[in-house]
């Protein structure tokens, strides 16, 4: 029986194979960081229809993930930050087909996150959906404090621009 795969270009990683397990007890397995992603999972304002999508120029959308293991947080400056915490984050994978694109993320985000490999499932028809290795943008504990921030119970930013 084949198997409907949805998003063609995202690869399936095993947990068991290159995994590290979080002290959160429901996150996904951390990665090393010598293991690297094309793929890009994006939880705010680069998103679809937000104001910095822009940045991502000619990446390749490739679907909705949920992200395990972290909370999704309201900065109140217009943007969010995501920190570690036993919650799901709901965002969007893309693979980043131009290298300059990554440069210039991490200079748009320097300071206020930091790059991190992570695990996102891809709900799909199969059994389970799929996880998938890809790098996102984690708020860093030296300039977001959850006690300051508003958490965003469901997960999704949906803020609309402005």
């Amino acid at each position: 029986m084949n198997e409907l795969v949805l998003f063609p270009s995202l690869r399936p990683v095993s947990l068991q194979a290159t995994a590290e397990h979080s002290e959160v007890g429901d996150a996904f397995p951390r990665l090393a960081q010598q293991e690297s992603s094309d793929l890009l999972f994006t939880y705010g304002t680069l998103m679809r229809g937000q104001p910095r999508h822009f940045a991502l120029g000619e990446s390749v959308f490739e679907g909705e993930a949920n992200l395990r293991g972290f909370l999704l947080y309201d900065t109140g400056y217009g943007f969010p930050a995501i920190l570690e915490g036993k919650g799901v984050v709901q965002g969007e994978v893309y693979k980043i087909v131009n290298p300059s694109i990554w440069r210039m993320l991490d200079r748009l985000e320097n300071g206020l996150y930091y790059r991190e490999n992570v695990l996102v499932h891809i709900p799909s028809k199969a059994p389970n959906g799929r996880h998938v290795l890809v790098q996102t943008y984690v708020g860093s504990a030296k300039v977001f404090r959850a006690e300051q921030l508003r958490l965003i119970k469901d997960g999704r930013w949906e803020n609309d621009g402005n």
